[in-house]
């Protein structure tokens, strides 16, 4: 869900980022006609910064994307991991109790005492 928003989100910010720039192109030109080459420059510049920023924002993005994936796939393997881990552990108490009935019991202390039971 959180994947959904950021992407809303980033979606919202490029569009802002369309209208500036395309502002910011009305906006040259007219300091152009009226011969203000430092905010002529200082525009251009705010504009580069701009676009490193919505760069930044993609690769974040897409970082934070490839995080939650791989966090959904440990989260799986940590849950098979348990499933296994209990599954094992229930035939392993079956194995215990079925091995300590009183037969086996004698079976086993007979196997192991010089004396007879």
């Amino acid at each position: 869900m959180e994947t959904i928003v950021g992407e809303h989100e980033h979606s919202g910010i490029k569009r802002l980022d369309e209208r500036i720039l395309k502002n910011s192109d009305q906006m040259k030109k007219g300091l152009s006609q009226i011969g203000q080459s430092n905010m002529l420059k200082a525009t251009d510049a705010i504009i580069n910064a701009m676009k490193t920023a919505n760069s930044s924002i993609g690769r974040i993005l897409s970082a934070k994307k490839s995080v939650l994936t791989s966090e959904a796939a440990v989260q799986k393997a940590i849950e098979t991991v348990k499933s296994i881990t209990k599954e094992q552990s229930r035939q392993g108490e079956e194995q215990v109790s079925f091995d300590l009935t009183p037969k086996h019991l004698r079976l086993l202390v007979r196997g192991v005492s010089p004396f007879k039971v």
